[in-house]
């Protein structure tokens, strides 16, 4: 059933930084955003025959206030990232209402599993998911479009958009976690390997 994985991961997510992470600006922040968006994704607006979720463009402001803390040149290369991962997620989506065969694979861990694998032959970390949550929107949008034009018919922030949306970003933000806390953790076996070794204290028997 549509909806199922941006609801439980919304909400787990939720509940993880709200009840485990440091209380700071960071986790109110993160904690209201979420909540925000579990509220805003089944609201939708008409416009033009064009049916647009309130979730869809609140994520792609959220998204475009955490890239606009770029600079100018370190935003090229998320835009670059940006663009292959809305090729991607354009051409799965294609290939399998081309040919359904491949839905033996449930299509919104196809389409997450494309884009993940996207993202992830990039080397560089810096803003990568979200890199990979505006791809992922531009890519919804480019493929409403390519689909159905202008005249009406659109549906940009689906249910199913938003369950490849939330597998994609939560195994992203996984990824980046485990990857600090592996490098933390690294870092304090090299500070503990580099310690001196105390001498041990021996004792004459013969004095």
């Amino acid at each position: 059933m549509d909806g199922v994985f941006v609801y439980w991961f919304g909400w787990l997510a939720w509940i993880v930084g709200t009840f485990l992470l440091p209380k700071n600006e960071l986790r109110q922040v993160m904690c209201a955003s979420i909540l925000a968006l579990l509220c805003f994704i089944p609201l939708n607006v008409i416009i033009s025959g064009n049916q647009i979720s309130i979730g869809y463009v609140f994520s792609l402001l959220i998204c475009y206030l955490q890239l606009g803390k770029l600079r100018f040149i370190g935003i090229m290369y998320p835009a670059v990232c940006c663009l292959f991962v809305a090729a991607t997620y354009i051409g799965i989506q294609e290939l399998i209402r081309l040919d359904p065969v491949i839905l033996l694979i449930d299509g919104r861990f196809l389409s997450a599993g494309a884009v993940l694998l996207t993202i992830f032959i990039i080397k560089r970390r810096a803003n990568r998911t979200a890199a990979l949550a505006t791809g992922l929107l531009y890519g919804d949008l480019f493929l409403n479009v390519y689909r159905h034009g202008f005249n009406g018919g659109m549906e940009l922030g689906s249910l199913a958009f938003f369950d490849v949306f939330a597998i994609s970003v939560s195994v992203s933000t996984a990824a980046l976690v485990f990857s600090m806390a592996l490098g933390k953790w690294r870092q304090h076996v090299l500070a503990n390997s580099r310690q001196p070794k105390p001498v041990p204290t021996r004792i004459d028997k013969h004095a």
